[in-house]
């Protein structure tokens, strides 16, 4: 993503609204989004809050058993809203379970449900770079309701990043000044994470320099879908200038790192053989040619015409280089493999939802979807993270995540097609 600029108005990145935020735990509403709460109710649009666990998991303790501390972080969180100026009944508890969150359909059909009462259309929720899972759930469950129609925005924040000391670069920050007073108020409602009602030592606590970067007049976002902030995907003419200058600007073929990066790819397929296989990012076609062993007929896509260029002067005739431009085109015909890597997060949200429209019924049953995302700056209109959880969340349930590796700058995901 792009490096964040100066903070700028909410309502420039994120639109007019109506908002529903999707909080995992009680107290994300506030960190997270606190001052475009306060600042949307003072300008008189709608916000609804839907916290979708108990957060009966922050504290273990024979004196608190999880029941109790569901209630108190429940009051806690009333409270909170109150302070941002947000009417009771637009807030909403789901209850599920605290560290086991999942994006199944029962949940996305409650939250829809609650979504259609309250006229919202754009979602803000925790980015996929959080570290806690439900956070990344919640993400998934956002990009599972964009998918159906359900809201057309969307948009996230990197509270646990924050939390966790993490690289925010890409995220914009907006300008909410004029709350942080009713932020403040709504962090300190939320008495049972800041360490002054259950024993020291009992488990999380917010301390003051873990909430340092929430008590600040901004708030860091990244616009995703359909609100103004959003960023353009990257088009094939910024490709061709890179290809241009170089064969090999990503030093795919110099660099050891890169080398490796290919090894370990190509060997989470395990040395299994191909019938009809295609490489939908193949650039200078590095990665395609240590594919190209393990398949009966290969396709190598671009949809620069300089990499295909490179790419077929490198692969020869054995291999079938096309330019593509997805997910506006995509190849005929079925295929037992579909390599997806280093490119999801060049196509922006929408273009990935079109893709996965377009790529499903192109996998055969029994066939393989394999997908590598950059962590690292992409410059691009989705960071790897949530390019590579809204991948998650968007394939059909006969997509069976059948591997998931994290390696340095880089993850892997290997999807089974059933049969």
């Amino acid at each position: 993503m792009a490096a964040a600029a100066d903070a700028i108005s909410p309502w420039a990145v994120l639109g007019e609204g109506p908002f529903m935020v999707l909080a995992p735990h009680p107290d994300d509403e506030t960190l997270g989004f606190g001052g475009i709460i306060a600042a949307a109710v003072a300008d008189g649009t709608d916000v609804t809050v839907v916290v979708l666990t108990g957060g009966g998991a922050s504290h273990r303790h024979v004196d608190w058993p999880m029941e109790r501390l569901v209630a108190v972080r429940e009051a806690e969180t009333v409270a909170a809203v109150a302070a941002l100026g947000l009417a009771a009944h637009r807030l909403h508890f789901l209850r599920r379970v605290d560290g086991a969150l999942v994006d199944d359909e029962a949940t996305v059909a409650e939250v829809a449900a609650v979504l259609a009462r309250s006229g919202a259309r754009t979602l803000l929720v925790t980015d996929a770079a959080d570290g806690h899972p439900d956070h990344r759930a919640a993400f998934r469950l956002a990009v599972r309701l964009v998918q159906r129609g359900a809201a057309t925005g969307l948009a996230t924040a990197p509270i646990g990043l924050q939390l966790d000391g993490g690289d925010t670069a890409g995220f914009v920050a907006v300008d909410c000044t004029a709350a942080l007073s009713a932020k403040r108020q709504a962090i300190a409602a939320h008495r049972s994470q800041l360490g002054e009602l259950l024993p020291a030592g009992s488990g999380f606590c917010l301390s003051r320099e873990a909430l340092r970067p929430f008590l600040g007049g901004d708030e860091l976002v990244s616009p995703l879908i359909g609100v103004p902030g959003t960023s353009a995907p990257v088009h094939a003419a910024h490709f061709d200038a890179m290809f241009a200058a170089s064969a090999d600007p990503w030093r795919y073929d110099s660099e050891p790192y890169e080398r490796e990066r290919h090894r370990l790819t190509v060997a989470a397929l395990g040395g299994r053989r191909f019938a009809d296989a295609w490489d939908a990012g193949c650039a200078n076609g590095a990665l395609t040619a240590m594919l190209a062993p393990q398949c009966d007929r290969l396709l190598a896509s671009d949809a620069s015409a300089e990499a295909v260029a490179v790419a077929r002067g490198r692969l020869g005739p054995g291999v079938s280089v096309q330019r593509l431009r997805l997910p506006d085109e995509v190849p005929e015909g079925q295929f037992d493999l579909i390599l997806l890597s280093d490119m999801l997060y060049y196509l922006g949200l929408d273009g990935l939802l079109r893709l996965v429209e377009a790529v499903v019924p192109r996998m055969r049953p029994g066939g393989v979807l394999l997908t590598v995302n950059w962590l690292g700056d992409t410059q691009a209109a989705m960071s790897g993270e949530q390019a590579a959880e809204a991948l998650r969340a968007s394939l059909p349930a006969w997509f069976r995540l059948a591997q998931q590796d994290r390696h340095p700058g880089f993850r892997l995901e290997r999807y089974e097609v059933a049969a």
